[in-house]
């Protein structure tokens, strides 16, 4: 079989997997969407501000829990390095938990919060649950990614609304405690890692403890390139709303958490079935076709864009009026906002699979760079626009466009460093 027939049977496996993690998606963002207008009515705007900082640090402390051992596994191309980066990204993870909830036990009592943070000192131990539960499931994710178990991985999409729902709805329906809604995320995930949790024993073998810290030495660059690089990124995407909350209050941050919950929901349903199977597809190609992947890369970006642009044209022109009948009067001025982040969508739909490129190149130090310039450009532009008399909507424009052009300047280096692979024809 020739170069070029290899590549269309991949291709068509590729889409394949797309449609079929992306149709679970479906399903699982269907869910969640239908129960969202049930959620606006038994919690008020503020306990939506509170959930959207408690998942901001929960996902900066996700994305850190393996010290980035977990996309690891994704690189070698021997079998039993792969399985060892496992149980090292799995012992990471469960460490880094209990050092967050130690953390937040002393940190708790020595210190009191008041005002808009106060809540944290009630909650807080929450983010450590969820910090445990999501990065146990990308570590299990990244596993079954390098394995293709597609199957696996859409029956875990299928389980995490039901956990996530379960959770909010009957403690919300019981007497609107606020504690289910925050709680719904950390169920879901762990709803998330279980369908994968069983493919284990089949995927996963013994690995001596020497072993483990010879793999641990010869991917060190994950950790202390990546892991910082990933941080600063989760920090100028996810941390947005704790900037919003102590600049401009809980209202404003309940709006924009309903915009993440909701009009977010296409992305990660498009963008996280993408995502799993273009990592799968990339961690192949990059070992045995690297043309294959620069193609894999152009076609990726373009129908993702063309997905993003025809979303951000909705919100454009009907966001508010969807906003005030689906979630009553009160939650129009979050369809203003989501108006002004429109521009916004399309280069998010690029970026969601496309952003692991460089990782998946063994480039985590360019990684880093990129992470560190979107900190300063983007939560960092929000803090001068506040100091500048913006207002909350003025701020958040201002975030949407800078970003659009971080998200481009980040595809533009990822398409230059596979050039510069194809050019020197070096394997991994």
């Amino acid at each position: 079989m020739n170069l070029r027939l290899v590549r269309q049977h991949a291709h068509h496996g590729f889409v394949r997997n797309v449609l079929t993690l992306a149709s679970a998606s479906m399903a699982g963002q269907a869910i969640l969407v239908a129960a969202s207008p049930i959620l606006t009515r038994l919690f008020p705007v503020e306990a939506f501000g509170q959930l959207t900082v408690l998942h901001s640090f929960s996902a900066v402390l996700i994305y850190v829990a393996a010290a980035r051992y977990d996309v690891a596994i994704l690189v070698p191309s021997d079998e039993k390095d792969a399985v060892a980066l496992f149980h090292i990204a799995i012992v990471t993870v469960i460490s880094t938990s209990l050092i967050m909830l130690g953390a937040y036990v002393v940190l708790s009592q020595c210190y009191t919060l008041s005002g808009d943070f106060g809540f944290l000192q009630e909650y807080g131990w929450i983010v450590a649950l969820t910090q445990l539960a999501g990065g146990l499931y990308l570590c299990l994710s990244h596993l079954a990614m390098r394995n293709k178990s597609i199957r696996l991985l859409a029956w875990s999409k299928m389980s995490a609304p039901v956990g996530t729902l379960g959770c909010q709805l009957s403690l919300g329906l019981s007497g609107g405690f606020r504690i289910g809604l925050f709680l719904g995320e950390a169920v879901g995930l762990a709803s998330r890692a279980l369908p994968l949790i069983a493919s284990c024993p089949r995927n996963v073998g013994g690995v001596g403890w020497v072993s483990l810290l010879q793999v641990a030495r010869q991917y060190r660059a994950f950790p202390f390139y990546g892991t910082w690089g990933i941080l600063l990124g989760a920090i100028a995407r996810y941390m947005l709303p704790t900037i919003i909350l102590g600049l401009y209050g809980t209202v404003a941050a309940g709006y924009y958490g309903l915009i993440v919950r909701v009009i977010a929901a296409p992305l990660e349903l498009i963008g996280r079935g993408f995502t799993e199977a273009f990592l799968g597809e990339a961690s192949t190609l990059v070992r045995s076709d690297i043309m294959g992947l620069k193609g894999l890369m152009v076609r990726s970006a373009g129908w993702l864009f063309l997905l993003g642009f025809a979303q951000g044209v909705v919100m454009l022109f009907f966001g508010p009026s969807l906003f005030y009948f689906v979630f009553g009067a009160e939650w129009y001025e979050a369809g203003l906002l989501a108006r002004c982040m429109a521009v916004m969508v399309p280069f998010s739909y690029v970026n969601y699979p496309l952003v692991h490129i460089l990782n998946v190149l063994q480039k985590p130090q360019w990684q880093s760079c990129w992470d560190c310039l979107t900190v300063l450009v983007g939560p960092g532009g929000v803090i001068v626009a506040y100091l500048s008399d913006a207002t909350y909507m003025e701020a958040l424009t201002y975030y949407a466009i800078s970003m659009s052009i971080m998200f481009s300047l980040h595809l533009g280096v990822s398409f230059w460093a596979v050039n510069q692979r194809v050019r020197t024809g070096v394997r991994i």
